[in-house]
């Protein structure tokens, strides 16, 4: 029995740790800060950015992407790659260490190589989603964001949903 209250003791200790953290205010959310992301590569993909905020709440921000792929006949993998250019603004909901935000904005990409021989067009992709930014300190944020990303040229398709992780210092 002793255990058990032991073991709630310390959960309930830090649930409330992680609660008053998550919503104090310690974060870099006010007008005239700037940040540089780096997204935590996912397969063959990793960006580079950086968001400023024009306003309290309010950020823009500039994504520069980079993927390849070797090629590997074991795998039956070809060589090819793209590259992209983002830009986004960013809407934070609430001004708190947890800091929700809705996105939305455009991307340039152009793939090359042998993996992309037949699909090598300059694309232009519409995407809106949501993130969220945790404030470990208030110069360092770490967070995750889904987009919904629909490409509009050459041609309109479907979307497709991404994710990502990021870590964002601020100056």
């Amino acid at each position: 029995m002793k255990l058990i209250k032991q073991v709630v003791f310390y959960l309930v200790f830090f649930a409330t740790l992680f609660v008053s953290t998550a919503f104090s205010q310690e974060n870099s959310l006010k007008a005239n800060k700037f940040g540089i992301d780096f997204t935590i590569p996912s397969s063959v993909a990793a960006s580079v950015g950086g968001r400023f905020h024009v306003e309290d709440m309010m950020a823009m921000q500039v994504e520069l992407g980079f993927g390849y792929q070797v090629e590997d006949e074991n795998d039956n993998q070809v060589e090819g790659g793209g590259v992209k250019l983002g830009l986004y603004i960013n809407k934070y909901l609430l001004d708190r260490r947890a800091a929700p935000y809705i996105k939305g904005g455009f991307s340039f990409a152009k793939n090359f190589g042998d993996l992309n021989e037949d699909n090598d067009d300059v694309y232009i992709t519409l995407a809106t989603g949501i993130g969220v930014s945790y404030f470990v300190t208030k110069e360092f944020a770490i967070g995750g964001e889904a987009l919904l990303a629909a490409p509009v040229s050459p041609t309109v398709k479907i979307g497709t949903a991404t994710t990502q992780l990021f870590a964002t210092f601020y100056f």
